[in-house]
């Protein structure tokens, strides 16, 4: 019995250190990766400043590549400046396949990259993937300047204040609504009660109003949510968000209360009305009758 537990224990210990090993080398790859990726960035960053579209061309696959305009490619060679000083890594990311011959192999690789130049500071989101077997070409760049960048994610507190204020309001409201009705379809009477209660606190309507300063869109989506909050922010950049969520299934229960009890009082009336013609047919429309008469005519004997 000891040889076994002691085998047991050495093939548990030898499939610990087998999946640590595993991971090990899955954190070196990916971490290779990020530096391959880096470098990959630099020479780019590079070649758009010399203004070489044929070598930039070069380095992207074929799809990207015929994406690659002389307009496009001098607007960001405009866009760039200066010489790259330092080149971060912040996030990567790795596609892999599993193949019988050659095993684990990455196929694709994505990397978000911080490039701090000696005029200015650049994020960049570059994808490569592998063609050919081997070679390594970039099928997406996305380089954006730290001022434009900080304009994309800093909200505008004094535009944001009032509407996310009226938002908390409109929240606050939803969830009151929503308890109105619960109460009020607890306390009514009518049929499939526990339907009307899922309704009530799920259902809602979704009322969204994006904008970029030059376009809005609205956009009125239904779905069942168990917590939702209405929320709005303005950037900095122009580009503004407002999503108003509605109680529909509460609104839809009170505007039907009313009809629904006026329903399930008819069916009931007309049940005892079925009743009743249903004991006259067999000669008596109170069954309990016959038997207080035979017990008063016991007593008068």
């Amino acid at each position: 019995m000891s040889r076994k537990i002691a085998a047991m224990a050495f093939a548990v210990i030898l499939i610990i250190c087998a999946l640590q090993g595993a991971c090990f080398a899955q954190d070196n790859s990916v971490e290779s990766a990020g530096e391959s990726l880096a470098v990959a960035a630099e020479e780019i960053l590079a070649v758009i400043k010399d203004g070489n579209a044929a070598d930039a061309k070069a380095m992207f696959t074929e799809e990207a590549a015929a994406t690659i305009t002389e307009e496009t490619f001098q607007q960001m060679a405009d866009y760039f400046h200066g010489e790259v000083i330092h080149t971060e890594v912040a996030d990567i990311s790795v596609d892999t396949t599993n193949d019988l011959g050659t095993g684990s192999q990455i196929t694709q690789r994505s990397a978000s990259l911080q490039v701090v130049t000696d005029a200015d500071e650049y994020y960049i989101q570059i994808q490569q993937e592998r063609v050919n077997g081997g070679n390594w070409k970039i099928n997406a760049f996305n380089i954006v300047s730290a001022a434009d960048y900080s304009a994309a994610t800093t909200v505008d507190e004094a535009k944001t204040a009032a509407p996310q204020g009226i938002m908390i309001a409109v929240t606050i409201a939803f969830y009151a609504v929503i308890v109105w009705a619960s109460i009020s379809c607890i306390r009514a009477k009518i049929k499939l009660k526990w339907l009307w209660m899922i309704i009530i606190i799920l259902f809602t309507i979704a009322v969204t109003v994006a904008g970029d300063g030059y376009a809005t869109n609205i956009n009125v989506q239904f779905g069942f949510y168990i917590a939702t909050f209405s929320s709005a922010f303005f950037l900095v950049n122009g580009v503004y968000q407002v999503c108003a969520v509605l109680p529909a299934g509460a609104i839809l229960f009170l505007a039907l209360k009313g009809v629904l009890e006026r329903y399930y009082i008819r069916r009931e009336w007309q049940q005892k009305i079925e009743m009743q013609a249903a004991a006259a047919m067999t000669g008596s429309q109170d069954p309990e009758i016959p038997e207080k008469k035979n017990n008063q005519s016991e007593g008068l004997r």
